[in-house]
């Protein structure tokens, strides 16, 4: 209907213009005219349709790259998050680990503290004992002597008891003195002979 109408205008049109007399619609030449100007037209159709699914094609291909890009955009950025707080988590791993020795060694260095304090107390605590028997010994002795001024013999048993507790009390102020050389790491352990009859008799005499 629409190709028939512009002939019919096209045909108004010319014999306005006097530029044909007449116009047959079955003549060959008509015919031929009509079916070019349909083909003509077709083709015109068909770029248009062509055309138009071109441009809708690459847009949707443009959406599509786009889509791809921001995906692989999001990718990479998704792997370098988590390769971030991979890294953070390994560093705080290890600080975890460099923070749980420092406490045990805090803990190891405490308890080797109070080891030590408590050995030190028993220590003094023993020596300040053992430093009152041979002191008590002599004072003792001192007094015995000035009860007896005449007794010569006396006087010599009780000298020699208070030179061998004064010595047994010297002796036990330089253990004292090689304790603390013992903690500075200044301590030299040496061999010496001792004669055990000796020393017992000492330690009757002290004791007695």
């Amino acid at each position: 209907m629409l190709l028939f109408h512009l002939m019919s205008r096209m045909e108004l049109v010319l014999r306005q213009k006097n530029y044909i007399a007449t116009f047959e619609w079955n003549s060959k030449e008509t015919q031929i005219l009509l079916q070019f100007f349909c083909a003509f037209l077709g083709v015109l159709i068909l770029i248009y349709i062509t055309v138009r699914w071109i441009g809708e094609y690459r847009a949707l291909q443009g959406i599509r790259v786009q889509k791809e890009t921001d995906m692989e955009k999001r990718l990479m950025a998704e792997k370098e998050l988590n390769q971030r707080l991979y890294e953070q988590n390994a560093v705080l791993e290890h600080q975890k680990t460099l923070l749980k020795e420092a406490v045990e060694r805090a803990e190891r260095a405490n308890e080797e503290s109070r080891k030590s304090a408590e050995a030190k107390t028993n220590f003094l605590s023993r020596m300040t004992h053992d430093i009152r028997t041979p002191l008590n010994g002599i004072i003792g002795l001192l007094r015995i002597s000035e009860r007896h001024p005449d007794d010569i013999e006396l006087l010599r048993t009780n000298r020699e008891k208070m030179m061998i507790s004064a010595n047994h009390l010297l002796s036990l102020i330089n253990d004292m003195l090689q304790m603390s050389k013992l903690e500075d790491g200044n301590v030299v352990l040496a061999h010496e002979v001792i004669n055990l009859e000796e020393l017992s008799s000492d330690i009757l005499t002290i004791i007695s």
